[in-house]
């Protein structure tokens, strides 16, 4: 009795003390199994983007079929694949400048019809959306 009593306990201590964690919120890029089987989920696949802040134009990423991404009017941020779990997609590619060239992976989660990049576990204010 005293044994079932303790198991109760600490089940509820372990519930108790999950917390509330937003499911859409990636934790980790490194968690994320990859997944280009969109099929029982929204297809990204086309052009998403967003206004360039402070000048005339857009700017984004070209999803397609193959895994492969591409960057729209950003010439220092070159996208080369993507992969997509559920409403999570994490892109890939290389970041240009400063004289420096470095390895890059972003994350967005598919949040109604925008594409929200995360940074940290968090929501970032880049919201980028599909052109017709």
């Amino acid at each position: 009795m005293k044994a079932l009593s303790f198991i109760s306990a600490t089940l509820l201590l372990l519930t108790a003390c999950g917390g509330n964690s937003d499911k859409n919120a990636p934790t980790s890029a490194d968690s994320l199994q990859a997944n280009t089987d969109t099929t029982a989920t929204t297809s990204i696949e086309g052009e998403w983007i967003q206004p360039i802040s402070g000048m005339d134009g857009l700017q984004g990423i070209k999803f397609e079929a193959n895994g492969k991404a591409s960057s729209i009017n950003m010439a220092t941020l070159q996208y080369e694949t993507w992969t997509q779990n559920g409403d999570t997609i994490i892109v890939t590619g290389t970041s240009i400048g400063n004289g420096q060239t470095l390895q890059m992976e972003e994350t967005f989660v598919l949040e109604g019809d925008s594409l929200v990049r995360y940074a940290n576990g968090n929501a970032t204010t880049d919201k980028l959306g599909r052109r017709s």
